[in-house]
């Protein structure tokens, strides 16, 4: 059975980088859901290792 990994935090205090780093070391797959007001994005993970990615914001895709 796969443990369940879940984090809530603010980019201001934990930098993107420094969370991708801890998921790509403990091989976390999955997906990150980063929410600014009314922007989304998604960051999909196969053992830790960025696959894909989306936004809801056409300019940036």
């Amino acid at each position: 059975m796969e443990k369940k990994f879940e984090y809530r935090g603010d980019l201001a205090v934990t930098p993107l980088p420094e969370i991708l780093a801890t998921i790509e070391r403990y091989r976390v797959p999955g997906s990150l859901s980063i929410e600014s007001g009314s922007r989304h994005r998604c960051i999909y993970l196969d053992r830790g290792v960025v696959v894909f990615a989306t936004s809801d914001e056409p300019e940036v895709r």
